[in-house]
């Protein structure tokens, strides 16, 4: 839903440099998740719940920092 809403009106009150930050901090933020629900889809029945939801925390947070670290190259406005 936010992903089909947000950025229509971000591009026509903003323009298209607004546009490529709310898709750059849209994509970082689904890496967190999708790695978080990975892991803890994968940790839980092996490692149990504490240990489980602590992985998936930690990958959910490499992921973002990964991404935050080598996804800003060539973005539209950003020098």
């Amino acid at each position: 839903m936010t992903g089909s809403v947000i950025p229509p009106f971000t591009l026509k009150l903003y323009g298209p440099e607004a546009l490529a930050r709310v898709q750059r901090g849209f994509l970082t933020g689904l890496t967190g998740f999708g790695s978080f629900f990975l892991v803890v889809g994968l940790a839980l029945p092996a490692l149990g719940m504490a240990a489980g939801f602590t992985l998936a925390l930690a990958a959910a947070l490499a992921a973002v920092a990964v991404f935050s670290r080598f996804g800003k190259r060539n973005v539209v406005g950003d020098d």
